[in-house]
């Protein structure tokens, strides 16, 4: 299985993670910004059953003049 690539965040420009909403981290899934306190906005997805649908969410960038 490939890894699933996360584009930096929005905001800041830092490293995107996964995280879950259970305490084992079998999911369900979403996506943050992984520097927490420096990045201001912090921003993250909802929680998704599968790590590719809240990568798909987060990887989402409107185009250029949108």
């Amino acid at each position: 299985m490939e890894p699933i690539n996360l584009k930096p965040c929005p905001f800041c420009g830092g490293k995107a993670e996964f995280v879950s909403s259970s305490p084992c981290g079998i999911g369900p899934f979403g996506v943050c910004c992984a520097r927490g306190n420096p990045c201001w906005i912090h921003p993250s997805t909802g929680y998704y059953e599968m790590k590719i649908v809240a990568a798909a969410i987060w990887n989402r960038r409107p185009l250029n003049g949108d």
